[in-house]
């Protein structure tokens, strides 16, 4: 069996990145390859050292709950998601590890954004250590919907190293074809492409998912004030259960098998997350997502998979708003849709002819 290595993101902290490394080996896994996810060493400067320290000391409390998450993530890891033994550096890459795979595949995730490591790894990201033949791009995200000027000669450089190139968002499709005359596909963020019944079996019921109704948070930023009104005017009917908020210690280290359980049984799903938005559509739960509100704006790739299945509305919902415990519709049509598109797309770039 052929092997490929998976270039994306890595680290034990973040649901998403986590779920489309899992989503992504069992694509290849169902092209008859096997996968691993490369372990990547991202450096850190002394600068962000010292301030990581200082918050440590001040922030005993959260840091503990961190600490308990990334340990937990790690266990879930060992269980789900194959990595390599291994070590890459995130700044140079490996000729060495050339020789242990027939293909390399770089993304899903920001793996392409300039805020990573403003290119300084391109020969990792552009999967530069290999040759052209062994480089597949499903699906990667710039997370930008702008590139600076000073980087296109160098991205002009790289992205003529692709035969085949997808991407994420129709940002990122903007970006890459005002820079070089090829086609782009954007396809869905992996966890998209595998049928539900495998994340129904992958999921897990965390010890504290309550058996009343529950309304579900889950913010990478500050929920803004029509999602507080929300959660006042229901909290009666509804228990709530906020994940990622240090308040809610006792959520805060789910796994990300938990996750996406909590996501499957919850009567209301309000996020600024973009995988939030993923398993909602997953699941037909009811939601509204959010603009995110300190750190990364999201709006590009939200938006963009908001488009393709026609929910829109489900943008910036308030509380007087008669859809907000709607399912959404439609959705099983635009997934096989996708997931065919998804399938060409990779069979291409492998040389896999179809019967």
């Amino acid at each position: 069996m052929k092997k490929i290595g998976i270039i994306t993101l890595f680290g034990y902290e973040n649901y998403g990145n986590r779920l489309q490394m899992y989503a992504t080996q069992k694509i290849y896994e169902e092209l008859g390859f096997e996968s691993t996810v490369l372990r990547i060493n991202m450096k850190k400067s002394l600068k962000v050292k010292m301030k990581y320290l200082i918050k440590k000391i001040v922030n005993l409390k959260e840091e503990r709950l961190k600490k308990k998450r990334i340990e937990n993530f790690k266990q879930h890891a060992k269980n789900f998601i194959k990595e390599s033994e291994e070590i890459i550096d995130f700044y140079q890459g490996s000729k060495i590890i050339n020789k242990n795979y027939d293909y390399f595949s770089v993304g899903s995730d920001q793996i392409w954004s300039k805020d990573v490591a403003k290119y300084r790894n391109r020969n990792l990201i552009f999967l530069r250590f290999t040759t052209k033949e062994k480089r597949i791009v499903y699906a990667p995200s710039f997370g930008h919907s702008e590139i600076e000027e000073k980087y296109i000669p160098m991205l002009r450089e790289m992205f003529e190293g692709f035969s085949c190139i997808s991407i994420r968002e129709n940002e990122g499709k903007k970006i890459i074809e005002k820079i070089i005359n090829k086609k782009i596909e954007v396809l869905l963020d992996p966890t998209m492409s595998i049928d539900r019944v495998i994340w129904e079996n992958f999921a897990k019921k965390h010890k504290y998912r309550p058996e009343k109704k529950y309304i579900l948070t889950y913010f990478l930023g500050k929920p803004c004030k029509k999602v507080e009104d929300i959660l006042e005017n229901y909290k009666k009917e509804y228990e709530i259960i906020k994940l990622n908020d240090i308040r809610f210690g006792k959520y805060y280290d789910v796994n990300p098998s938990e996750w996406v359980d909590y996501i499957n049984n919850t009567s209301l799903f309000l996020t600024d997350s973009f995988h939030g938005v993923v398993f909602s559509l997953i699941f037909k739960k009811p939601f509204s997502v959010y603009e995110r509100i300190g750190g990364n704006s999201m709006n590009s790739r939200i938006k963009t998979i908001l488009n393709k299945f026609n929910v829109e509305n489900r943008w910036n919902l308030s509380k007087e708003n008669n859809i907000l415990f709607s399912k959404p519709s439609n959705i099983d049509k635009i997934l096989k849709k996708e997931k065919d598109k998804t399938f060409k797309f990779l069979k291409k770039s492998l040389g896999i002819k179809d019967e």
